[in-house]
């Protein structure tokens, strides 16, 4: 079976959900996958109004779109990092609340409940969010320091996440942990500590960001077949590395300076391999969505949707039916 193309709603943000679903219908997406916001998901409308689930369903069937998976990460990242979040500035107000770290846990753990219980009434059964990660940027550098500190960090995060889980589990929906620098899963050893932390939970797993693998120098395609009961969710995204010997992947620049040494791409305009993505997702069996998180500042966004939409149909192909046999 060809994957089912969606777009992210995150970052699409300016436009209504109908402009969004109409326009992402007319540029071939079959699925979108939303970003828990006020302009296209409201998690605490989803569990108190009576007749916002039908309708937030009734518009997506009106455009021939189904629900690939609901996003809930700012409330993840203000979870684990509190009042430092990186995505506070990003956040609803309703989530920062007083400002204490009591209080901004307290709602975001409510946030994502909720995000939870309307992935569950609308019928998907993946939430993405971002597990932040509170540790010093400074500590990737200390080889003495790093893996002691962050094994500490990660029994803390396991403790505050826990009620989360729990109730996730009990509603019968599976947590896809972002794999993205800047979160506690990067790549796949710290997926491996993460999940081994977990004891293994069956409804965690990854929702794989495949450029912000690469640009780390992760082979995005070796992480998926490492984790092939695990992947969860996939994110598409392509970037461009040009390491000029006067830059570095870690230049603190902003996007499209020339100086930078990666830069966001529209998928397949990028260097990443997609051959070899898809190649693995078949091999493993991954059943989910391919969900286009489009970024490029350069072209124009309307036209890169599209031209990713059209990219991935044309890459996607049939499998043998005996394949999976042979592999095993």
């Amino acid at each position: 079976m060809p994957f089912t193309i969606a777009l992210y709603s995150g970052n699409w943000c300016d436009l209504s959900l109908q402009e969004l679903a109409q326009k992402a219908s007319e540029w071939g997406y079959q699925a979108l996958e939303l970003e828990c916001s006020d302009n296209h998901l409201v998690p605490r409308r989803a569990i108190e109004e009576e007749g916002y689930i039908s309708e937030l369903s009734q518009l997506l069937e009106s455009f021939e779109l189904q629900l690939a998976a609901v996003s809930c990460e700012a409330a993840g990242m203000l979870l684990t990092e509190g009042p430092t979040g990186a995505e506070q500035a990003r956040a609803a107000h309703h989530l920062l609340g007083d400002g204490t770290v009591e209080d901004i846990r307290q709602r975001a753990t409510t946030e994502l409940l909720s995000a939870a219980q309307a992935a569950q009434r609308l019928g998907v059964s993946v939430l993405v969010t971002a597990s932040g990660c509170p540790m010093a940027v400074s500590c990737f550098f200390s080889v003495e320091n790093f893996l002691p500190h962050y094994r500490d960090i990660l029994k803390a995060w396991v403790q505050l996440w826990g009620p989360v889980l729990d109730e996730v589990a009990h509603l019968g929906v599976r947590l896809a942990l972002l794999v993205q620098p800047g979160q506690m899963v990067w790549e796949a050893f710290s997926a491996d500590l993460l999940l081994e932390a977990l004891g293994w939970r069956s409804e965690v797993g990854l929702a794989v960001d495949i450029g912000a693998l690469y640009w780390q120098g992760a082979d995005p395609a070796h992480l998926l077949r490492r984790f092939a009961d695990r992947v969860f969710h996939v994110r598409i995204t392509d970037v461009a590395v040009h390491l000029t010997g006067h830059n570095s992947v870690l230049s603190p620049l902003p996007p499209s300076d020339p100086r930078r040494g990666w830069e966001w791409r529209s998928p397949g305009r990028g260097q990443v391999d997609f051959e070899a993505v898809l190649r693995a997702l078949h091999d493993i069996g991954y059943d989910g969505p391919l969900s286009v998180a489009w970024r490029d500042e350069l072209v124009e966004r309307e036209f890169g949707a599209a031209d990713a939409s059209q990219f991935l149909r044309r890459l996607d192909f049939p499998t043998r039916p005996r394949l999976r046999e042979n592999l095993e």
